[in-house]
Formats: structure tokens, C-alpha cells, sequence
């Protein structure tokens, strides 16, 4: 049997050093959680995580959909958090 090892390339192969989901951006209103990434290539990117209604009614699509990239860091982001009362999104790196 052959095996091969499947690689998510989110920030273009480098480390992913935070994850923060967003409380506030439901399913119910939305459809779908969304949260960020923050990694070795200085990108802080937004992502959404399908629902499993969604998946069933098209498995080709990926359970993950790329929204958005936010690129004015300098250096590797290393923390992202939402805020816990609002949808307001944080960063910090190493610049």
C-alpha cells in the first residue's frame, strides 16, 4: 500500500504560530466559524470552517475556505486573538 502525507500549505510552507476562532461570526448567522492565522511568512489570514450541512450537500469543496489576508507586518506574526466582546481582531509579531 502506498502512502502519501497530506500537507496543508496555509502560509506558503512556513510555521503557523497562533490560531484564534471568532465567538461573535455564529453559525446560525453566518454559516460557518471563522478564525485567523498567524505565521512565518508576517501574514495574519482569515479563514472560514464550513459546517458539516455544508460539506454533506458538496463534498468537492474544501472544509476550509480562505477569506481574506492581512499583510503589514514586517517579520513572523506570532499571536492573533479576537476580542472576547466584539469581532475586532489583534495581532503581534516580531516587528
Amino acid at each position: 500500500m502506498r502512502v502519501k502525507t497530506v500537507q496543508i500549505n496555509w502560509h506558503d510552507k512556513l510555521p503557523i504560530f497562533s490560531v484564534d476562532f471568532d465567538l461573535h461570526y455564529t453559525n446560525e448567522t453566518h454559516g460557518g466559524w471563522r478564525f485567523a492565522t498567524g505565521g512565518g511568512d508576517n501574514n495574519v489570514r482569515i479563514w472560514r470552517l464550513r459546517t458539516p450541512e455544508e460539506r454533506e450537500n458538496d463534498a468537492q469543496q474544501p472544509a476550509v475556505e480562505f477569506l481574506a489576508s492581512l499583510n503589514r507586518h514586517a517579520a513572523p506574526v506570532n499571536v492573533v486573538r479576537f476580542s472576547p466582546t466584539t469581532s475586532r481582531l489583534a495581532s503581534a509579531g516580531d516587528d
